[in-house]
C-alpha cells in the first residue's frame, strides 16, 4: 500500500523536523529561568496546601501564572530563582474560566519573560516548559505542540511536553524563547498535556487595574480551602460531623400491617434538612421529608401510592452508615401501630437488602437481555436522574424494582465529576458517565450485558438529561433485543 509506506516514511522524518530549534535548550533554558518563580500556597492555619509555578510579566512584580494555583488559599509566597522569598502576595486579576491569574509581590527590577503571538503557533512545532514540579525549581522539559483544541469558550493547547504536579501555571516556550503559552494540567493515564494560550493573557495585564489588589484571603473570602487533615475516629454509634444522609438507603421496616424492604433515595442540604423519594418491595411509593439534628432523623413519610395514601411519621438515630427508629402511621390499611425501622447505607453491610453484594462479575452478551421484565435501578446519590431513568423505564413497559432480588436486570448509573480533566478535543470534561446492565448469573454472580460511557463537557447540561440520554440509548439496544 503506497499510503502506508509513505505514512512510515513521514513518521520517521517526523521527529528530526518537529525539534530542530534556533538555540539549544540549555541557552533556552537559561535565558528564561531568571523569570520563572515558584509558588507556595498555605491555608488560614498556615498549613501547606500546594505548589504551583509563575513567571514574571512586569519588572515591578507582576507574575503569571493558573488561577487554580493560587484558588481557595488564604496566603501565600513566591520565591524567586536567586532565592529570594516574598511573603506579601496580592491578587491583581484573574480569569476563572482560562485559568489564568496575574500576581503581584513587593519587588523592583526584574527580569519578565518575554511574550510571544500563540495565534502563529504551527502544530508539530518545538515546544520547552520551565516548572517546578515536586518543588523542583527550574526543571526543564520538551516535546511538540501536537494539537489546538476547541474547548469550552477558549482554545486549548495540546502538547507533548510533560507537566508534573507544581508546574501549573509555568511558561510554554517557543524555540525564540517566547512564552506562547501558560502549562496548565495533564490527563491522567494519557501523554496528554494543556496550556492555554498566552495571547488570552495579554488583555489581562494591558487592561490591569493597580487600585484593586487583593489579598489572597480576601480575594478567596468563602471560599477558602484547609490542608487536608487526618479525621478523628468517631466514638462508637457517633456521627462524623461531615456525614450526611445523601444517596441510596436500603430499609427493613415491620408493624401491625406486615414487614417489607424500602429503597431511599435521599439528598441533605448544609442545614441538615432531608427530602427523598422510596419505592417499597410491595409496589408502594412516596417521598420523605425531614430533618437531621445531633444524629437524630425526624422525618415524614408520605405515601403516594394509587388507591392507597398515607403518612407516617417517625424518629431515628443515625450511626455511621445506619439508621435505627420507630414509626406510626395509617394508610389504607388502616393504623400500622407502632412500627420499627432498620436504615442501612447501600453498600455499607455485607451483603444489604437493596443491592447486590459483592460477587463474581463476568461478561455476556446483550441479546441476554431478551425477555427481562424486572429492573433495579442504582443511580447513586442522583435522585433526579434515578427518577429520570425509572420514568422512562416505565414508558419503555419495563417495570422497576425496589429490592434486586425480585429484578431480572440491574440497571447502574453514575455520574462523576472530574477535576482539571479534557476531551481528547480539549473540552473541559464537567462530567463523566458510566452505565452498566447485569443479569443475574446463578448461583451468585451477574453477568454485564451492556455497557456505557460518555463525557459531558457543557455546564448547562442537568443530571435529569444525561440520565435521558442514557436510558434512551439502553431502552435502544432493549427493544432491538426483545423485537
Amino acid at each position: 500500500m503506497p499510503w502506508f509506506r509513505a505514512l512510515l516514511f513521514m513518521s520517521a522524518l517526523a521527529p528530526s523536523f518537529a525539534f530542530q530549534s534556533t538555540v539549544s535548550l540549555p541557552e533556552l533554558a537559561r535565558s528564561v529561568s531568571p523569570s520563572v518563580v515558584q509558588i507556595t500556597t498555605r491555608d488560614q492555619n498556615g498549613n501547606f496546601l500546594g505548589l504551583g509555578t509563575g513567571f514574571v510579566v512586569a519588572p515591578d512584580g507582576l507574575i503569571a501564572t493558573n488561577f487554580h494555583v493560587v484558588e481557595g488559599a488564604y496566603a501565600a509566597s513566591v520565591t524567586l530563582p536567586n532565592g529570594d522569598i516574598y511573603d506579601a502576595v496580592f491578587v491583581a486579576d484573574t480569569d476563572r474560566r482560562k485559568d489564568l491569574a496575574l500576581i503581584k509581590i513587593k519587588a523592583l527590577s526584574l527580569q519578565p519573560a518575554k511574550l510571544g503571538d500563540s495565534d502563529s503557533i504551527q502544530i508539530g512545532q518545538h515546544v520547552v516548559t520551565v516548572g517546578n514540579p515536586s518543588g523542583l525549581a527550574g526543571s526543564v522539559s520538551d516535546g511538540i505542540l501536537s494539537g489546538v483544541r476547541q474547548g469550552v469558550g477558549m482554545k486549548i493547547l495540546q502538547i507533548t511536553a510533560p507537566i508534573s504536579p507544581g508546574s501549573s501555571g509555568g511558561p510554554l516556550l517557543n524555540d525564540a524563547g517566547e512564552v506562547i503559552g501558560v502549562t496548565q494540567a495533564t490527563v491522567a493515564g494519557q501523554n496528554l498535556n494543556l496550556a492555554v494560550p498566552v495571547n488570552y493573557l495579554k488583555p489581562l495585564i494591558k487592561f490591569l487595574n493597580p487600585s484593586q489588589l487583593a489579598t489572597l484571603a480576601a480575594f478567596n473570602a468563602g471560599a477558602l480551602k484547609s490542608a487536608a487533615t487526618k479525621p478523628e475516629k468517631p466514638k462508637a454509634g457517633q456521627l462524623p460531623s461531615n456525614t450526611t444522609l445523601d444517596g441510596a438507603w436500603s430499609a427493613t421496616i415491620s408493624d401491625a400491617k406486615g414487614s417489607a424492604s424500602w429503597q431511599f433515595n435521599l439528598v441533605q442540604d448544609s442545614q441538615g434538612d432531608v427530602i427523598g423519594a422510596y419505592t417499597t418491595s410491595l409496589g408502594g411509593a412516596g417521598q420523605i421529608k425531614g430533618a437531621l439534628r445531633d444524629s437524630e432523623l425526624v422525618f415524614e413519610l408520605t405515601q403516594s401510592t394509587r388507591d392507597c395514601a398515607g403518612v407516617f411519621k417517625g424518629t431515628a438515630k443515625v450511626e455511621v452508615d445506619k439508621a435505627v427508629g420507630t414509626y406510626t402511621g395509617t394508610d389504607c390499611q388502616g393504623d400500622h401501630g407502632k412500627g420499627t425501622l432498620t436504615m442501612t447505607r447501600a453498600g455499607s453491610s455485607p451483603q444489604p437488602a437493596s443491592r447486590p453484594p459483592s460477587v463474581q462479575v463476568v461478561d455476556g452478551r446483550a441479546d441476554e437481555m431478551r425477555g427481562v421484565r424486572y429492573v433495579f435501578v442504582s443511580a447513586g446519590k442522583s435522585l433526579p436522574a434515578r427518577n429520570e431513568i425509572v420514568q422512562l423505564l416505565t414508558e419503555g413497559g419495563l417495570k422497576t424494582v425496589a429490592d434486586y432480588r425480585q429484578a431480572d436486570l440491574l440497571l447502574y448509573f453514575a455520574i462523576s465529576k472530574p477535576t482539571n480533566q479534557y476531551s481528547q478535543q480539549g473540552e473541559l470534561i464537567v462530567s463523566d458517565i458510566v452505565g452498566q446492565a447485569f443479569r443475574p448469573n446463578a448461583p451468585s454472580g451477574w453477568r454485564r450485558v451492556w455497557t456505557y460511557g460518555d463525557k459531558v463537557v457543557k455546564p448547562s447540561v442537568t443530571d435529569e438529561d444525561i440520565a435521558k440520554t442514557f436510558t434512551k440509548a439502553f431502552l435502544n439496544v432493549f427493544k432491538h433485543v426483545n423485537r
